[in-house]
């Protein structure tokens, strides 16, 4: 499944853009469905057959991208106090 990126326009790069208010569609819709593409393609095709709510999907990868910042926290917290400890340096504020 190819989900394609808006094009970036330059300075003097006149590509054609499509109207942020259009009738057709919401540019803000396509770039969550681009997000919920981009975590998971199976999540992606529940939504395009309907048996899931886009707005459904988007929450889902909302809390894996907290739980995800939170892991790396904590993984860091750890592995800072694993170091301190290695190194015989008390424990240092992050």
């Amino acid at each position: 499944m190819v989900y394609p990126e808006p094009e970036k326009g330059g300075r003097g790069n006149k590509k054609e853009r499509v109207d942020e208010k259009s009738a057709l569609f919401s540019a803000k819709r396509l770039q969550l469905a681009r997000s919920v593409l981009r975590y998971s393609t199976p999540l992606a095709q529940e939504v395009m057959s309907g048996k899931t709510v886009l707005n459904d999907a988007v929450e889902v990868v909302r809390q894996y991208e907290r739980r995800a910042a939170w892991a790396a926290f904590l993984l860091r917290l750890h592995l800072t106090k694993v170091v301190n400890a290695f190194f015989g340096i008390g424990d240092l504020v992050l």
